[in-house]
């Protein structure tokens, strides 16, 4: 059966027809050709199959401002007459491709519709697999913190005053898209396409000799060029590597040391326009080579032939070793060559730390100092480079809890692009943890909450198990919330509030039981103080205090009551506006 699928497309199978297919027999003037295509396309339909082979689900990263490449696939006997695209507000398009067998590209005809999408045409016939590419550029500033783009494939139904495109539903995609950001204080290696092969000395590349890692940030939105090479394109030379983007955007590794050339590649495109980590791991007594793709691994090799290398493998980045066509147009960053063969384990926890320059165990090209230069051979150009490096902390930040009659209200803020789920964990003695939640990595602006319905009344521990599309993760932090393990005195305690819920204004009761320095203050839901409403000592009795919300959105805030003694107390209060 026909299928279009992009990053996040679950199965889709079909029993019947669409209702846009009821309208797909032949009109007047409708060609034979025409009428084959649409028979064959419905009555694929009547086969549905299980479907393989899809993108990963999370939203895709993209730099606001940058070039963008959508990717999606179709996999049908015939293609449809168009396909119907809509593209978030502002984002403009720049042009529509087809690409077969990762190579052969066929562009579309674009048009544009009343309704601001845009209805795209292949301008030569296709048949079996191809994806397709939608190359667009993002705005500078997004209004939102999540967009989306679908497509979704259309017949041409013709009519006695012309006829219109019509949509099959059935098969459309919808996407998330996610901005990222970019460390504006650190510099990456930009290439033009035009530059002379950067060739690296041998004091570099001589961990290529044996069991080795090579490992790397990457952004582009080219397509058929070379990243990293050590041939010189004569067939039968031997090399040990080389890295190349194909026509599809996906990525390729090569390799020739025993006469024949062997390769693995990503089942993902990666020239999207957002921040990868690319790593090949290459241990020599078992000749396994492994590739991976942002701490995942994608592809492996059994290469037990023995290369006839004379001396240090030869290197160049973003070129062959000669000059010629096909080269790398984008952004490099944090070049990493171990004389190790590293584990998944060991790449997913490293890719996003810095290391030393230059140590026994590793060389490193970060274009931060002047040392990056002197790893290449003389006659290299002069290096461009440019600010935007990919953010590496992936700490979550401002990770804090509320407790509240039986409740316990957790925040946290997390902007990295690769995020696929946080999983909430709790413990009762801060060693022993289990998990009570999960929330996928979608949030708007950023902001997580959970709640914690069934959290027992006393001292309590939480962290965040912080999981990436790469199917690595991380412990994040460990935060204690409660009312604590021995019971303080209750000299003071909260009455309540009315109105509750209150626009603009409500007035907190409160009893104090004897002289006691009372404080009173209130906090938004992410535990964040922002305002003290009381901070003094109090005579025995009943007291009352105004919070005026006028300045402060809707939702749930929290007041909270601490005394000189050490007892604190907390009560949920809400804003309607």
């Amino acid at each position: 059966m026909p299928r279009l699928s992009g990053s996040g497309i679950r199965s889709i199978t079909w029993s019947g027809f669409p209702a846009s297919m009821h309208h797909a027999m032949p009109a007047a003037g409708c060609s034979g050709r025409t009428y084959l295509q649409r028979l064959s396309l419905a009555l694929a339909l009547c086969f549905p199959q299980v479907l393989a082979g899809q993108f990963a689900p999370a939203p895709q990263p993209y730099l606001p401002g940058e070039r963008v490449n959508l990717f999606s696939h179709w996999d049908a006997p015939d293609v449809p007459d168009a396909f119907l695209l809509e593209l978030p507000d502002e984002w403009e398009l720049e042009s529509v491709r087809a690409v077969r067998h990762g190579y052969r590209h066929v562009p579309f005809s674009v048009h544009g519709t009343e309704a601001g999408s845009y209805h795209v045409e292949p301008t030569r016939y296709l048949r079996g697999d191809f994806d397709v590419i939608v190359q667009v550029r993002a705005p500078e500033f997004s209004a939102h913190g999540l967009s989306h783009w679908s497509m979704v494939p259309a017949t041409f139904v013709e009519t006695r005053t012309g006829g219109s495109f019509v949509p099959m539903e059935a098969w459309r995609i919808r996407r998330q898209l996610k901005p990222a950001l970019a460390d504006a204080s650190t510099y990456v290696l930009r290439l033009d396409g035009s530059q002379a092969p950067l060739r690296l000395d041998r004091a570099f590349t001589q961990r290529l000799s044996g069991s080795y890692t090579l490992e790397f940030w990457l952004r582009t939105t080219a397509l058929n060029c070379i990243v990293f090479s050590g041939w010189d394109g004569e067939q039968d030379r031997h090399y040990e590597l080389e890295l190349i983007i194909d026509g599809s955007g996906r990525l390729r590794y090569y390799r020739n040391v025993s006469g024949e050339h062997v390769s693995m590649g990503s089942e993902r495109p990666i020239a999207d326009g957002a921040w990868h980590h690319v790593a090949v791991s290459r241990d020599e007594p078992s000749a396994w080579t492994h590739l991976f793709v942002d701490g995942a691994a994608v592809d492996s090799l059994f290469d037990p032939g023995v290369g006839y290398l004379q001396g240090p493998p030869a290197l160049a980045i973003g070129s062959r070793q000669v000059p010629g066509p096909r080269q790398y147009v984008g952004d490099l960053d944090e070049i990493r060559l171990w004389s190790t063969a590293k584990a998944a384990a060991e790449i997913q926890y490293a890719m996003w730390y810095p290391v030393p320059e230059r140590t026994p165990e590793v060389s490193v090209l970060n274009f931060e100092s002047a040392a990056s230069r002197n790893s290449f051979l003389p006659g290299a150009t002069a290096l461009d480079r440019r600010r935007g490096a990919p953010v590496r902390s992936v700490q979550p930040r401002d990770f804090s809890g509320v407790s509240d009659d039986g409740r316990i209200y957790l925040s946290w803020y997390s902007d990295h692009p690769l995020t696929r789920e946080f999983v909430v964990e709790r413990s009762d003695d801060g060693q022993i943890f289990e998990s009570v939640g999960r929330l996928p990595a979608a949030a708007q602006d950023n902001h997580y909450t959970f709640t914690d319905e069934a959290a027992p009344d006393k001292v309590v521990y939480y962290r965040l198990r912080q999981r990436f599309v790469s199917a690595g993760e991380q412990i994040a932090g460990t935060l204690k919330v409660g009312r604590g393990a021995e019971e303080v005195q209750e000299t003071a305690s909260l009455l309540g509030n009315h109105p509750n819920p209150f626009n603009p204004s409500t007035t907190i009761s409160y009893e104090v039981l004897a002289d006691e320095h009372v404080e009173i203050s209130v906090l938004d839901l992410s535990g964040h103080l922002i305002s003290v409403l009381v901070d003094r000592r109090h005579d025995a009795g009943h007291h009352e205090v105004r919070f005026d919300g006028t300045d402060y959105t809707s939702g749930i805030y929290f007041v909270r009551l601490k005394t000189s003694a050490g007892h604190m107390q907390t009560r949920q209060i809400v804003l309607t506006k």
